[in-house]
């Protein structure tokens, strides 16, 4: 469920962002993240599991200049640059985008 709602957050912010991301990479090798052309580096490398590609979000935000705010007590994740913002509580079942609550 918890997956669920991070993979819904992450398409959000994706449209929110307006970029362009290609992985590229299989199972048994490194994988490699290139956003508009650039090769992103991670603290944490992205990992292949059960068929999907998880990536560390907190880079690919800030690669496309939008900032990224946790709240360890609140368990909410905030994005935001000049033109939105967007913010998620863990287990919540929507988010708020621009102050409007959006379920999911």
């Amino acid at each position: 469920m918890a997956m669920r709602k991070i993979i819904a957050f992450m398409a959000s912010a994706a449209i929110m962002l307006l970029s362009v991301l290609c992985v590229y990479g299989k199972s048994d090798c490194e994988t490699f993240v290139y956003l508009n052309g650039k090769k992103i580096e991670f603290d944490q490398p992205p990992v292949i599991e059960n068929g999907r590609t998880l990536v560390p979000f907190r880079a690919i935000a800030e690669a496309v200049g939008v900032s990224v705010e946790w709240n360890p007590y609140e368990k909410t994740l905030t994005c935001y640059n000049d033109e939105r913002i967007v913010s998620f509580t863990v287990d919540s079942t929507g988010m708020r985008v621009d102050g409007k609550l959006i379920f999911f």
